[in-house]
């Protein structure tokens, strides 16, 4: 008689549990700043949407934009304001009860107007881009067959590059040696970004940089400009994303790089 009851018990209290799940749909926030690239002042009113959805809504007067009670899955923003060039950003993953910070600089363009002509050329800005620099956003690298989490694994298939075995992550761009790789971030040199880093040397057998830590990732194999110091191969300049400050989110990660718990 006992087990019955027992019995009777947990079915009634898996069934809540069940119809509570099927109330509370999975859902997460997606929060950030819309900014000018030059001035780095808010930008009022600019129109954020959703890709493909119904979804949208517009920045305040400190330039912030909030899309909340969102499904849980990958979304692509697509930011648009009057006398800026249209932005839009890819793989933004949502996750359950949790919020997704995304900020975003715009760039101004030339607008015609009646009346107005604007001949780009005399004034226009020409900007010095080299042609070897490739990014990366945070999630390009976290779902990379194949990298393990490891930033310096991800880009071993860009032209101009190679490696020495399976075993270590060494970067051998355009002929040089590991040695002349320098690693940077958020503009402070980090001389070695693995575990057990092979001394005098910029190898090692797996990254020690967690990918959900990123904001994006630039890789020079030329062409940098003189504030890098005097490395001669290649630069990689990682920036680290803003943190949650409005609550605090738990997160268990395990891969090749080890075991972690943070919130």
């Amino acid at each position: 008689m006992q087990r019955l009851q027992l019995i009777f018990f947990l079915s009634v209290l898996f069934a809540s549990i069940q119809i509570t799940a099927q109330e509370k749909e999975p859902a997460g926030t997606i929060k950030g700043k819309v900014l000018d690239s030059e001035g780095l002042f808010p930008l009022i009113g600019v129109n954020i949407s959703v890709k493909d959805k119904n979804i949208g809504t517009a920045s305040d007067l400190y330039g912030k934009y909030e899309l909340s009670k969102l499904p849980i899955g990958s979304y692509t923003l697509i930011f648009s304001y009057i006398g800026y060039e249209k932005v839009t950003k890819t793989d933004i993953i949502v996750r359950p009860d949790k919020i997704t910070f995304l900020d975003v600089t715009m760039r101004q363009s030339s607008i015609e107007m009646n009346d107005v002509v604007v001949n780009a050329g005399y004034f226009a800005n020409i900007d010095a881009q080299p042609a070897s620099v490739v990014s990366f956003s945070s999630e390009e690298i976290r779902r990379a067959p194949g990298g393990a989490g490891d930033v310096s694994r991800i880009i071993f298939g860009l032209p101009s590059l190679a490696k020495l075995n399976d075993q270590k992550n060494s970067l051998i761009v355009r002929g040089g040696s590991p040695m002349e790789n320098a690693f940077f971030v958020d503009n402070i040199e980090i001389p070695n970004i693995n575990h057990y880093g092979t001394q005098g040397s910029s190898e090692g057998p797996i990254g020690l940089i967690n990918v959900d830590f990123l904001k994006d990732v630039n890789f020079y194999s030329g062409g940098f400009a003189v504030n890098y110091g005097d490395k001669l191969s290649s630069i990689m300049n990682m920036t680290f994303r803003e943190g949650n400050r409005e609550q605090f989110d738990m997160q268990l990660d395990l891969s090749f790089q080890g075991m972690s718990a943070r919130r």
